[in-house]
């Protein structure tokens, strides 16, 4: 499962951290995915088909949802619940908090307050885990295999970034002098570690691996805000800008560069390591050009949003996204796969690693699927 980064799926969050010298401010973008009602029937292409069961929760203030293999996890400010793939309830927590985000796994979630420094880890198995930290948190992000980066406050320094692995022990540590490091990812095979720090002279991306305190690389992008990043495959990472999505090695050179020119990104999902981008004429509306990133920064795939995009979500095989004429699905070439009209009051989308679609409403969740 993808990491729901702050990813995290329609970013509507926000945190500035403000930087000392010229007051430049970091835009991180969480997803605080909002309650949504489908009703999918016709359409173009393969027609939209609705799956047996459904998926029931409370609903709760500032909700956000994320898929965890095959089930579905909600957290809001009053609590957590997380449900297999049959809809069967497998874990119920109840606490406050005032910013909820969520970053998942293929069977583990981790829930945490942004700006705050509460932390829970839940998982497919019912187990349940109070990691609050003794610092602000920044971000958390998590891999497919369920190793947590934890970016915090520290005092004396900018921040840090705290690895834990699958059974929530902490791995490596590192604290951040020259930069506020915003977020941070672990390789697919957990061996690497990329942190990504601004200030005010830009942003660095450096990265370490876990049997060493030493960095091993790093690259500087003086005068630009970077804001997010993600892993790829062939130990790669993506990052991405208001102003160019590029690619790097392990080594920190860069592989790649997609420049903006003049056109604004207004909506992104880096899919777990396969980016799609959205770009338009405007900052504001939902219209423009959808485009499927490759390793090298090049354009693998792309189509054109003529109507007001609502949501859009993918993963490694399958891009879902929801305009205000319907609910579509396309493959990483954009290849359009299937097509509904009949999307009604619709907010959000999650789609599977088996192409199936997540609907969500404020307390009840369906799948929807184009396959035949």
């Amino acid at each position: 499962m993808k990491l729901k980064n702050f990813k995290i799926r329609t970013r509507d969050w926000i945190i500035a951290l403000a930087v000392v010298i010229f007051a430049v401010c970091v835009i991180l973008l969480l997803h605080n995915r909002e309650s949504i009602r489908y009703s999918l029937f016709g359409g173009t292409g393969s027609e939209a088909r609705q799956m047996d069961g459904s998926f029931v929760f409370d609903s709760g203030s500032n909700q956000v949802s994320v898929p965890v293999g095959n089930g579905l996890a909600v957290v809001s400010s009053t609590g957590l619940q997380l449900l297999d793939s049959s809809g069967r309830e497998i874990l119920r927590e109840s606490f406050s908090m005032t910013t909820p985000a969520i970053a998942a796994g293929d069977s583990a979630v981790a829930c945490f307050d942004i700006g705050g420094t509460t932390l829970y880890w839940g998982n497919l198995k019912g187990e349940f885990v109070d990691l609050t930290q003794e610092q602000s948190i920044f971000t958390v992000t998590m891999n497919r295999s369920g190793w947590m980066c934890v970016c915090t406050e520290e005092t004396g320094y900018k921040g840090s970034v705290t690895v834990y692995n699958a059974r929530q022990e902490k791995v490596y540590r590192w604290s951040s002098g020259e930069g506020y490091p915003v977020t941070a990812c672990l390789s697919p095979d957990n061996s690497r570690l990329a942190t990504l720090s601004v200030n005010s002279e830009g942003s660095t991306i450096h990265f370490f691996r876990l049997d060493s305190e030493s960095e091993q690389a790093n690259y500087a992008a003086e005068q630009e805000i970077l804001m997010d990043m993600c892993w790829m495959a062939d130990s790669r990472l993506c990052f991405l800008s208001q102003k160019r999505f590029g690619t790097l090695d392990g080594s920190g050179k860069l592989c790649g560069s997609y420049d903006f020119g003049d056109q604004y990104l207004t909506e992104y999902d880096l899919g777990g390591g396969a980016p799609v981008l959205m770009l338009g004429q405007y900052r504001t509306g939902g219209t423009g050009t959808l485009l499927s990133m490759g390793q090298n920064a090049e354009v693998v795939g792309q189509t054109e949003i003529n109507r007001e995009l609502l949501a859009l979500d993918a993963n490694s095989s399958y891009i879902a996204v929801l305009c205000q004429d319907g609910l579509r699905e396309y493959s990483r070439s954009m290849n359009q796969l299937g097509s509904s009209e009949e999307v009604k009051s619709a907010k959000d989308i999650a789609v599977l690693d088996n192409g199936n679609i997540f609907v969500v409403e404020t307390n009840y969740a369906e799948l929807y699927s184009f396959s035949s």
